[in-house]
């Protein structure tokens, strides 16, 4: 998915491991920041270089809290049309990443929950929910202005 996206966009990764940064590369626009998707401050640092996206892939830490946090901080610069994804959500059940069964504060009780209040002023056009991934697609500013 990644190599067709960065055929026609730019790619940031957002890192916590230094070495990491040998796969930056860009002159096909990857580039790699370290940090966590738990930091309001470095999460703003690349909204300001990158932003607004096309795309965001939250393959991250993967707890619960984390996924969260950085969902209510990036979504909002997800740009009409464009499509937010949480890899590896069945996380959302074990313990050691602060989830469980219909724990409250988990992942997927959140986006299973989630007020539409939230949802409708980026309009969500299409909302997938499973165990291996939550997809959801922001509806296009041209069909947004008929509603």
């Amino acid at each position: 998915m990644l190599r067709l996206a960065r055929e026609s966009l730019t790619v940031p990764k957002c890192l916590l491991s230094s070495w990491c940064k040998k796969y930056e590369n860009k002159d096909e626009r990857i580039f790699i920041e370290i940090g966590s998707q738990y930091d309001e401050d470095f999460l703003k640092k690349v909204i300001e270089k990158y932003g607004p996206f096309d795309m965001i892939l939250d393959d991250g830490s993967h707890m619960n809290e984390h996924v969260i946090f950085s969902f209510e901080h990036l979504f909002q610069h997800v740009k009409s049309g464009g499509i937010y994804i949480v890899e590896d959500v069945h996380t959302s059940y074990w313990p050691w990443y602060n989830g469980g069964l219909k724990d409250p504060k988990s992942m997927m009780e959140y986006f299973k929950n989630l007020p539409i209040r939230i949802l409708k002023p980026h309009l969500v056009q299409q909302y997938k929910l499973d165990d291996d991934f939550i997809f959801m697609d922001k509806l296009r500013n041209d069909i947004q202005n008929t509603l």
